[in-house]
């Protein structure tokens, strides 16, 4: 396929779309036959929680009669149907509550009738409400899927500065906490610093930023007292949602401003200086409109954490004569802040019709983990504005997130950076019910994106990184019996960078052995494609990697070598020489008598320019060496400048027959490691997951729900952490210790260098230079300058032909590995009464490590092989006072995700909440929140400051 591309085309597209099908399905669904209409009785409802007043989304309603009618209510609780007049019975069903039944309604010809219905919970106390498994209401039961829900009661029972305090009571939920209010979600595993494979959704709105897809909770347009509900999805989801959902979907869904009138503040303080404001407010203008909007502002101090390889680079630049007060690198200020703001009105057309419009923004200050280490967040604003629609079964919306970096900069290098990047997306989607046996759910998803660096991420790439993806789907769910249904499900997906296209199929067998039972066997296909950054990314890593900027004195120049990330849209191809020896590039190429530059190409063992690199080398060690064993203690200073002149003496001007070889720098353990050859690297490609999951879940003995989940994920590849793809060129240490020992003891044995051998002896002598005390220096001599400070010298690069800096040391990522890996989550809670409940889980996976995958790299899960957790909740009968109590174990894990290469050790956190209604005002909460109660210091990732106890207390009134 090919595609016109320019800046705004996919844009135009997406929008155009959406307009085209939203008027034609809008059109095939409003329109009635008039007789029909003249003839009919329209009856229509809400139905809703009794002691909540909550819609119930899924809620089944049936009505008997002339006619034989049913229905699920939709994401508002409502329903309505079109029926011929007489009497009739009305039931109403939801897994959880009390049936309902009214007998004996009279329906007339040619009227419409509105009857509310209310359900009071049943002894169960479960109250399974979702939405997201198969993007329609349906029974948490009933759910293909591992689906937890997390309600009201819950969230409002502790405080949160960000949603992903509720999530750590969540089976298979990796909750990582890198600072104050920053952190990384991930579920089963497969986490990496910006957790890209976890969707994340706010009122069905994509909540990440656009290009790096973050998902920064804490940036996030979004007060902790709108939220509704928290849906998590486990396991991959893209049959229905598409792209980079390979291991889930967590949605959080706000409050309706029709079901939650009024107006509530709240002020909070606490540890870490926190302090924090928050208001709320909703009403309504007669029955049709509804609004709503929010604020919430919070500052406080992160905790503390100094990177080392910050400290090493702001000393570096300092040395090079930087300004500390202007120097941004390793300036790291604690000091968090964040303002949030968001808005929604809905317009009800009729029971059956609502138009809603969205819009909040959030600008914030913390510190940040990011792929090239920590970034200083600073004025950093993501907002969004959104607009939906639904009628009945049907369901449109358009949405735009913007991001705006503000005066961000990395720490390790001081750079300033700008993400102003855009997404746009445009969504149709209507689900029917052909038959009682049969329903089907589908529609059109585009998404256009805009990664917007002015320059500092994307670089040169600027301009022509924007992506373009479309999709489709199509689900089907077969009720075969009352204890069997079939579900299948398939999408297939564009990509227009990539020119890809990506197949998602789905399918589940679902037996209900009872109505509160359910057991599963599913399959699942998702991809992931490579982000933004990955394909077009032109951005410093550090400045002067090798510091051989400090030769600058000794050169007249300063031959640095960066270390930079370059994006892998079309690959990398290595430059060779005709006998198929890769080439190099090198910063001290302006030596060369020949004229080179740093872009021409040098063969490798290159006579003339191998001994530009032993002239460095030489230079080097007669101006330094000495110097350098004087300040390790081996020798004494009185030597050292005898020692200099005598080196300059005796060491050969040129050098022949010395060889070169190439080594490759590996991040974990900061050494170069020998290779023999380099591969061309292909472009990157979508990462393809495939999840084969047996589970359970169920309600027994009218107290304990259960839920099992076992599958096994094979991925296909995988994208790994960035990893130096570039290796470096030095002199090979044999080939020079050889000769150097010739030449040495050849100039060592005229009579007129009979001083330098004197001077030189103190190496023959040293015990701490393996000195034999031979009478001959040249062995220690030669040994000290091959197999150090000569054959440590990074001379070149073998750098691709594409490379925007041809000496860089170049950061990539790259797709490869065949990896399979088994799990399991286990949670049982038990519902001892209407007032308290107790609950287990457990997770495990078979490994989390892969060592050296296809003689490339490690893959690494960061997440744990085992962990499990505990929370206790209880309510007083009025509601006044409530407890709970959270714990979890975490068991150490290997981390290698680009920069971050380490490993975390086990840890075990317990959190506790009280909320109590004062009793001179019945509108008035107070919720005290300790998380971390035991004040265990200890990290979740590596590179982070180690997280302690954060106790706040908050003050709610309501009016």
């Amino acid at each position: 396929m090919t595609l016109i591309r320019a800046p705004y085309t996919g844009l135009c597209l997406s929008w155009a779309l959406f307009g085209v099908l939203l008027g034609t399905l809008f059109g095939a669904v409003s329109v009635l036959p008039v007789s029909a209409q003249n003839q009919a009785h329209i009856i229509s409802g809400v139905v809703t929680d009794a002691e909540t007043s909550m819609a119930l989304p899924g809620a089944n309603v049936r009505l008997l009669g002339p006619m034989d009618r049913g229905t699920a209510t939709d994401l508002e609780g409502r329903y309505a149907f079109t029926l011929s007049p007489g009497l009739y019975s009305v039931s109403v069903t939801f897994v959880g509550y009390e049936p309902y039944q009214l007998d004996g309604l009279e329906l007339s010809a040619g009227s419409t009738s509105e009857l509310d219905v209310r359900l009071w919970p049943g002894n169960t106390l479960i109250n399974p409400i979702t939405v997201t498994a198969s993007r329609k209401p349906e029974k948490l039961l009933d759910a293909p899927a591992s689906i937890t829900v997390l309600e009201p009661k819950e969230l409002e029972s502790r405080n949160a500065l960000t949603a992903a305090a509720h999530l750590t009571s969540v089976p298979g939920v990796d909750v990582i906490k890198t600072g104050l209010v920053s952190s990384r979600v991930a579920i089963r595993g497969f986490n990496d610093n910006i957790a890209s494979s976890l969707l994340t959704l706010v009122d069905n709105r994509i909540a990440r930023a656009p290009s790096v897809r973050l998902t920064a909770l804490q940036l996030i347009p979004m007060s902790n007292g709108d939220i509704e509900q928290i849906e998590v999805v486990s396991g991959p989801a893209s049959a229905l949602y598409g792209p980079n959902t390979t291991s889930g979907v967590v949605h959080m869904m706000t409050k309706s401003p029709f079901d939650s009138r009024g107006t509530s503040v709240s002020l909070a303080g606490g540890q870490q200086d926190v302090l924090l404001g928050s208001i709320r407010h909703a009403g309504t203008r007669g029955k049709k409109l509804g609004y709503k909007v929010s604020a919430q502002y919070y500052t406080g101090t992160d905790f503390e954490y100094i990177d080392p390889q910050e400290i090493i680079a702001r000393q570096q630049a300092l040395t090079a004569g930087a300004q500390p007060d202007t120097l941004l690198i390793g300036r790291r200020n604690y000091g968090v802040k964040n303002l949030s703001l968001s808005s929604r009105l809905d317009y009800r057309f009729n029971s059956n019709t609502t138009l809603s419009f969205n819009a909040g923004v959030t600008r914030g200050n913390n510190i940040e983990v990011t792929p090239t280490g920590a970034a200083q967040v600073e004025n950093a604003r993501i907002g969004y504005g959104q607009v939906r629609f639904t009628r009945g079964n049907f369901f449109a919306q358009a949405y735009g997130n913007l991001m705006n970096s503000g005066t961000s900069y990395f720490l390790r290098t001081g750079q300033i950076f700008r993400d102003v990047s855009r997404m746009f997306v445009s969504q149709v989607q209507h689900h029917s019910q052909w038959s009682n046996a049969h329903r089907f759910t589908y529609g059109i998803d585009a998404f256009y994106t805009q990664p917007e660096g002015e320059g500092t991420v994307n670089g040169r790439n600027e301009g022509d990184d924007n992506v373009f993806e479309i999709g489709a789907y199509l689900q089907s769910e077969s009720t075969i019996s009352d204890r069997l249904s079939l579900v299948g499900a398939a999408r297939v997906d564009y990509h227009d960078q990539l020119d890809l296209y990506s197949f998602s199929p789905r399918a589940a067998i679902v037996f209900k052995p009872s109505p509160s039972q359910t057991a599963r066997i599913t399959f699942n296909q998702a991809f992931r494609t490579p982000l933004p950054n990955d394909l077009f990314s032109d951005v410093l890593g550090q400045a002067d990697a090798f510091t051989l900027g400090q030769m600058e004195p000794l050169l007249g120049f300063a031959p640095t070598t960066d270390l930079r990330v370059q994006g892998m849209l079309n690959g990398f191809r290595f430059s060779r020489s005709g006998n198929g020896i890769p080439q190099f590039r090198s910063p001290f190429a302006q030596l060369d008598p020949r004229g080179l530059t740093t872009s021409d190409y040098i063969d490798l063992n290159d006579p003339q320019f191998t001994n530009v690199m032993w002239d460095v080398a030489r230079q080097s060690a007669v101006a330094g060496l000495a110097d350098n064993l004087v300040s390790q203690g081996i020798l004494d200073a009185s030597v050292a400048s005898s020692l200099s002149l005598a080196m300059d003496r005796v060491l050969p001007q040129d050098v022949t027959g010395v060889l070169n070889v190439m080594q490759i720098l590996d991040l974990e353990s900061q050494a170069f490691i020998p290779i023999e050859n380099v591969s061309d690297f292909s472009k990157l490609d979508a990462t393809r997951t495939r999840t084969y999951e047996i589970g359970y879940k169920g309600i027994f003995a009218k107290a304990f729900m259960a839920s099992v989940d076992i599958y096994h994920t094979e991925v296909q590849n995988f994208v790994g952490p960035f990893a130096v793809g570039t290796p470096n060129v030095f002199l090979e240490s044999a080939s020079l210790n050889k000769h150097l020992i010739s030449e040495l003891r050849e100039a060592l044995s005229d009579p007129a260098n009979a001083g330098a051998l004197t001077d030189l002896n103190v190496l023959d002598t040293s015990s701490a230079l393996f000195g034999n005390s031979d009478g001959d220096p040249a062995p220690e001599l030669a040994f000290l300058l091959s197999a150090g400070l000569a054959g440590a010298i990074p001379f070149g690069t073998v750098s691709p032909t594409t490379a925007f800096d041809p000496t860089a040391v170049m950061l990539m990522r790259r797709n490869f590995g065949d990896i399979s890996v088994n799990g399991a989550d286990f949670n049982l809670t038990a519902f001892l009464s209407r007032q308290l409940r107790i609950g287990v889980m457990y997770s495990w996976l078979s490994d989390n490590f892969f060592a050296n995958v296809e003689g490339i790299d490690d893959i690494s899960l960061n997440a744990p092989r085992h962990k499990g957790g505990g929370q206790f909740f209880y309510e007083t009968k009025d509601g006044r006072l409530g407890l709970s109590l959270r714990g979890r174990y975490v068991e150490g894990f290997p981390v290698r995700s680009d920069v971050y290469v380490g490993s975390v050790e086990s840890f075990v956190v317990f959190d506790g909440s009280v909320h109590y209604r004062v009793p001179f005002s019945k509108d008035t909460r107070m919720n005290l929140t300790v998380q971390n109660l035991t004040d265990n210091k200890h990290r979740e990732f590596v590179f982070v400051p180690e997280i302690g106890r954060l106790a706040t207390l908050r003050l709610t009134h309501e009016f």
